[in-house]
């Protein structure tokens, strides 16, 4: 694909926008990804050319949390500053970057409300690959094999030691069935 500036290079960078649903993909060569400023933290000015407003990274961060520092937030517990890096709490809330891991730790307070507006929760779930038989009716198996093991257990402390001895039969024939399997 050719770069859609120049019409003479491949186009190696590639990327896709979506601001207020609509989206626009951009295809360009290095050298007019660089003179456009495609390769800065979102390439605002081109975002602001293709959809007409004054959207920036930092004001696309900005937006998305109000308060600019922890003081204005009424965080408490949070920190003003990482103790390892000295980014501020109202630089990682206005650019939407932390400076290390260790900012997490210390602006977690102001963040977890930051992330969950986001992503609209705060715990990552992931996602199902696709399906596949065999590895639903193993995982199937493993769950179960997880309850019996659970229900032993609670067997043997309320000393129902028959019970017990049937669950370890059951999970015994179903770990020798997904060794067999594996």
């Amino acid at each position: 694909m050719l770069c859609q500036f120049c019409r003479e290079k491949e186009a190696n960078f590639h990327s896709k926008i979506i601001v207020n649903g609509q989206t626009a993909e951009i295809h360009a060569c290095a050298d007019c990804a660089r003179e456009r400023g495609l390769l800065d933290a979102i390439g605002s000015h081109v975002i602001a050319d293709m959809f007409g407003q004054q959207a920036t990274a930092a004001n696309f961060f900005s937006g998305m949390v109000a308060p600019q520092s922890a003081e204005a937030a009424g965080l408490p517990g949070v920190s003003a500053r990482c103790p390892t890096c000295g980014t501020e709490f109202s630089e990682a809330a206005r650019t939407g970057y932390v400076g290390c891991a260790d900012c997490y730790k210390t602006f977690k307070p102001g963040l977890m409300p930051l992330i969950r507006r986001i992503h609209g929760s705060n715990a990552h779930t992931g996602k199902q690959p696709a399906a596949d038989p065999k590895r639903d009716e193993r995982t199937a198996m493993r769950r179960q094999l997880q309850d019996w093991e659970a229900e032993q257990r609670q067997a043997i402390a309320a000393q129902n030691f028959e019970h017990a001895a049937v669950l370890r039969d059951k999970i015994r024939e179903m770990k020798e069935q997904l060794t067999i399997n594996n």
